[in-house]
């Protein structure tokens, strides 16, 4: 896996980077990497909510919370924490 750190996304370069951290979602789960899996997720959530898309963000968090059943204690509390927050803040 390969880790990129970006400061800002525009516009432009949205498409790209979210089919990148869909692509790192799909790694760390065949690679059953849950703490990879649970950090690329809040990477997809956090991108979703700065560029407005709601549909996307409500749907990846719910996401999230499905996966987070029956994993690791401390990997679900995680992806509970992050998918949580962002359900949060879309009432």
């Amino acid at each position: 896996m390969k880790v990129r750190v970006l400061a800002r996304v525009g516009q432009d370069e949205l498409d790209t980077v979210a089919e990148q951290i869909k692509v790192g979602i799909r790694e760390a789960q065949a690679l059953d990497l849950q703490a990879a899996e649970a950090i690329v997720k809040d990477a997809l959530i956090t991108l979703n909510y700065d560029q407005e898309q709601f549909d996307d963000l409500q749907q990846h968090a719910l996401e999230g919370v499905e996966r987070a059943r029956g994993g690791h204690p401390s990997i679900s509390a995680k992806l509970l924490a992050y998918s949580g927050a962002c359900l949060a803040m879309l009432m």
